[in-house]
């Protein structure tokens, strides 16, 4: 719950808090009994508002019903406190003359540098899975027994990458930090999987096209790496590998193309032995994966093999059986079910790629059984879920698929099948962080204890819906039209509708924020008039005074009550007054094709334009004064949306940018490693009272947040101010 004890303070108005509270009681049913009971009034429940004209100062009382009263009412009262809120924000939304907006400012100031002041820069970086995200542009997987890695080996708390066409390796820890080692051998296309040896907990890399073997050693910082020679190399020889966990320990390939088996040995003083076995059936592309049985067999999983085919530790022998289907790109990986006989081991099932059966082996004897759902290209590896199901991981699939240890099948939705999905962020005041959905037909929530949901939306398209958010003064949620013919908004308690919009075009907008006199503004991309939805949420348009192609991307509100657009193909700024309605342009110090894209304001005042294919950086100092600085690091769309956090700094959000990059407050950037990256991997983010900065997934496959632990986090108001939250 919020505490409203720093609201007066950070937003400062014509009249005390309070008077907006007696306000807000006189125009609400629910809070107009809440203090008829505190009176010791009987409630009218007639339906008649309660008019408090003998009661505005709450004589009864014997003082005025001030603050801290309202504060002890809305620790245990979450309709309350979010009512709250709206009247909270509302003080950065009411002040009509330019000196009380100044002093609104500064008091905004005043709570950023306290939150700084409090602890430090300390972030930390981390990612986090989503319900539905786009499919990975690259999606690498190692099977290891009966686990299942994707694009790396976990060891301990830290996971290791497999170097595939990569120049270096890469490990992230626990944190999300991300350390880089040297390795001894690259080349296109090397290693496909890895697997840990029991002995020395050597990571070993599994060759596809390399001609050496390499592994690193894990119990240095940062990793060594170390070649050995191979026995037998070809190209596209084997993908994954498999530790035989016996007493010998070894290291099994899993043969792709490869026309012979081979496997790694190590002793107890770490010598390594390399040597190659025959192989009872041989093809071209034959298995991706294999999993070792309880029962010491090792099961290959067949690609566009037609025969089945164990290795036998007791013995050593490699053996050939009869599967019930197959087909080309049959299978992709295997996994372990909990289902267990004692003279069979536990069941594998193969995870269908290509194929339209499920199949499973238990001992060596195989059984298909019926998939609902199944497409080409659909299914790349499997986790155990937590209902002991078996659930395998979709690529090409649009649907979750998973069967548990009797064989029932069932899906779930899955409709992030688009690499374009989410564009911005917005939070609400239950501090519910929206997606704001651009390419996908589902949205998406993150709430506060992290746990997130999807639910339905009333209008989608394919062609780019919406790009960013804004909260308007009563805590609705209004997504930014891109190419969406109609508005689509969310109100606190998650009811969604549309509404009719004055203009519309492909592109024709990009981003926006709620200016003080409770207007939301839309930012220009491709429109040629501006559009604003009122406080009665009443659409119109406006001139502008420049427009071009791909102009503006993003909205900034200045510490003078000024809505900024930001720049991105625009030659010049441009502006609208406090006043809501008197739109100026003004000359930029620094201009390209795609500059900029979103934009933060500081504890100063200062506004930073995010760079997106800028090669420096501007901004535009309290005063209006307009300024270029250096970058720590530049790239091709390396940024998309910037947020303020509560250690002071600015936080440019990655789009294909590989390093994080932030803004002090006195403005010097500097860089910082984050723990996922991608091309085209996020676009906004949003903060909440946790000190959470999230990122928002554009084509990313996973979540990635920075939290900042040490310092005071911002409010819930303040996070839903629209000097916050918009993009």
């Amino acid at each position: 719950m919020s505490v409203y004890t720093d609201k007066r303070a950070c937003f400062s108005r014509s009249r005390p808090f309070y008077q907006d509270c007696n306000e807000l009681a006189a125009n609400d049913d629910y809070i107009s009994d809440l203090i008829d009971s505190i009176f010791g009034i009987t409630p009218d429940y007639s339906g008649v508002t309660a008019v408090y004209t003998d009661k505005l100062n709450f004589a009864a009382k014997g003082e005025p019903f001030k603050l801290a009263d309202w504060n002890a009412l809305a620790e245990n009262d979450e309709y309350l406190n979010q009512k709250l809120d709206i009247v909270a924000i509302g003080g950065i939304l009411k002040c009509n003359d330019s000196s009380l907006i100044l002093a609104n400012f500064d008091k905004y100031s005043d709570m950023i540098q306290y939150s700084k002041n409090s602890g430090g820069s300390n972030p930390v970086v981390s990612t986090y899975n989503l319900a539905y995200t786009a499919p990975p542009l690259q999606y690498l997987h190692e099977i290891e027994g009966n686990e299942v890695f994707v694009d790396g080996v976990s060891q301990g708390k830290s996971r290791y990458t497999i170097p595939y066409n990569d120049t270096y390796g890469k490990v992230v820890d626990h944190l999300g930090n991300i350390t880089t080692y040297a390795l001894a051998y690259t080349t296109t296309g090397a290693y496909m999987g890895g697997t840990i040896d029991k002995y020395s907990w050597k990571i070993f890399f599994i060759p596809y096209n390399a001609t050496v073997g390499q592994y690193i050693e894990t119990n240095v910082s940062p990793p060594v790496a170390h070649t050995f020679s191979l026995v037998y190399t070809t190209t596209t020889a084997y993908m994954g590998g498999v530790m035989s966990r016996g007493d010998n320990g070894d290291v099994y390939f899993i043969p792709h193309s490869g026309k012979v088996g081979q496997k790694v040995s190590v002793d107890y003083s770490g010598t390594i032995t390399v040597s190659t076995f025959s192989l009872a059936y041989t093809a071209a592309n034959a298995y991706i994966g294999g999993v070792l049985n309880k029962n010491g067999l090792i099961h290959f999983v067949p690609y566009n093999a037609t025969v089945g085919q164990y290795i036998n530790l007791s013995d050593g022998s490699v053996n050939t059986f009869s599967l019930a289907y197959t087909t080309t790109g049959a299978y992709y990986g295997g996994i372990l079910s909990n289902y267990v006989d004692s003279s069979t081991g536990w069941d594998i099932h193969f995870v269908p790629f290509n194929a339209n059966r499920g199949q499973k082996i238990r001992g060596i004897t195989p059984t298909t059984y019926s998939l609902i759902y199944t497409t080409p290209g659909a299914f790349k590896g499997a986790i155990i879920d937590t209902d002991y199901s078996i659930k395998f991981l979709p690529i090409a699939a649009t649907v979750n698929q998973k069967v548990t240890s009797a064989s029932v099948v069932s899906t779930s939705q899955l409709i992030a099948t688009v690499t374009e999905a989410y564009l911005g962020g917005v939070i609400n005041l239950k501090e519910e962080i929206h997606l704001v959905p651009y390419k996908i037909s589902i949205g998406q929530k993150i709430n506060l204890d992290g746990t997130i949901s999807t639910y339905s939306l009333a209008y989608t398209t394919s062609t780019g819906a919406y790009a960013g958010g804004v909260l308007n003064a009563s805590g609705v949620i209004h997504f930014v039209p891109y190419s969406a013919n109609v508005g689509q908004k969310i109100d606190i308690d998650g009811n969604i509708s549309t509404y009719t919009l004055t203009f519309t075009v492909a592109k024709a907008y990009f981003g926006g924020v709620l200016s003080i006199n409770g207007e939301l503004f839309f930012t220009p991309y491709d429109a040629v008039v501006g559009q604003k939805v009122d406080t009665l949420g009443n659409c119109s348009t406006f001139s502008l005074l420049y427009d071009t192609a791909g102009a503006y991307q993003g909205g900034v509100l200045d510490a003078s009550g000024n809505v900024h657009y930001v720049p991105h193909n625009a030659s010049i700024g441009q502006k609208i007054a406090s006043d809501g309605y008197t739109i100026s342009t003004y000359s930029l110090v620094y201009t390209t094709v795609g500059a900029y894209s979103g934009s933060a304001m500081n504890e100063n005042g200062d506004i930073y334009f995010v760079p997106y294919n800028a090669a420096v950086g501007q901004k535009i100092s309290k005063l209006g004064v307009l300024s270029t600085y250096t970058l720590a690091y530049t790239t091709a769309e390396a940024y998309r949306g910037g947020t303020l956090c509560s250690d002071g700094f600015i936080y440019f959000i990655p789009f294909n940018a590989t390093v994080g990059q932030k803004i002090s407050p006195a403005g010097i950037a500097s860089t910082y490693s984050l723990s996922y990256t991608t091309a085209q991997a996020y676009s906004g983010g949003v903060i909440n009272s946790n000190d959470e900065l999230h990122f928002i997934i554009y084509g990313a496959i996973k979540g990635q947040k920075i939290v900042n632990s040490v310092n005071t986090p911002f409010n819930r108001s303040l996070c839903c101010s629209p000097i916050l939250n918009k993009f």
